[in-house]
């Protein structure tokens, strides 16, 4: 008989929250408020490739090459504006201004939304409930944002890849988690119990699974952040799929009370 869960991780981007508005329209009007003039979809062609750009030149947000989250940000910030086609003096001249209220925008709830079907309460309400954490490839001001939105104290451990030094699907991350959970009779060893929820097919579903996790893949219906890892030609076959929050829920209501 499989054990009961007894630890869920949780991923963060397009799992647990989502951008407001779509990220593009967030630069542009930030890009506007700087006097810099660029079109929504020349800013939407360029953020994903100055993102991924930047993220294999400097991975873990910079942290082995001792960049802050704010360095890192500025990189895939002037990238984006070089690709959009804006004239080199003009985004020098703005870039300090427009990192600053960029990092600003995307640190707490004034850039970020939770999903309407998140609701960490209804699983810490279930007979047996899990222990929930965080394990997400991102920088600190995660921290903020979830505090701001006001589930921080549900998600605890969070480890972010900026902060421990490595990242999904390096089984390292997971490891941490159960760690610094320190629940009595769980550890690495002995992990089973834990599962993790994340959207990422390679990332979170099948890095869990190498670790020897449990997982579930999330697939809301709609559109997805500017920077999700989605391919038309992802296979889905055997993997085990639930459609939001609730999935979760209803995941761990049958197995922790069969």
């Amino acid at each position: 008989m499989a054990p009961p869960i007894r630890l869920i991780t949780f991923d963060a981007f397009d799992t647990i929250v989502r951008p407001r508005l779509p990220i593009f329209v967030s630069y542009t009007q930030i890009f506007k408020a700087h006097n810099i003039a660029v079109s929504q979809e020349a800013v939407k062609r360029a953020f994903k490739p100055s993102f991924r750009k930047i993220e294999a030149e400097y991975p873990k947000y910079g942290r082995d090459a001792g960049l802050t989250a704010r360095n890192w940000w500025g990189k895939v910030i002037a990238s984006t504006l070089e690709s959009a086609g804006v004239p080199q003096e003009l985004s020098e001249k703005a870039l300090p201004g427009v990192v600053d209220d960029l990092m600003r925008h995307f640190g707490t709830k004034e850039g970020y939304d939770l999903f309407p079907d998140v609701l960490p309460a209804s699983l810490k309400s279930l007979p047996n409930p899990p222990h929930l954490a965080l394990v997400s490839n991102t920088d600190s001001r995660m921290h903020t944002v979830l505090s701001s939105l006001g589930v921080a104290h549900f998600l605890e451990p969070a480890i972010l890849s900026s902060e421990v030094g490595f990242e999904k699907p390096d089984q390292r991350v997971w490891e941490e988690a159960v760690r610094r959970t320190g629940l009595e009779g769980l550890d690495w060893e002995g992990r089973g119990g834990v599962l993790h929820v994340g959207d990422e097919l390679a990332a979170d579903y099948w890095g869990a699974k190498k670790a020897g996790l449990e997982a579930l893949l999330v697939r809301r219906h709609g559109e997805y952040s500017d920077g999700s890892r989605r391919e038309a030609t992802e296979d889905l076959d055997g993997v085990d799929v639930v459609p939001d929050f609730g999935g979760v829920v209803d995941y761990v209501r049958k197995r922790n009370n069969p």
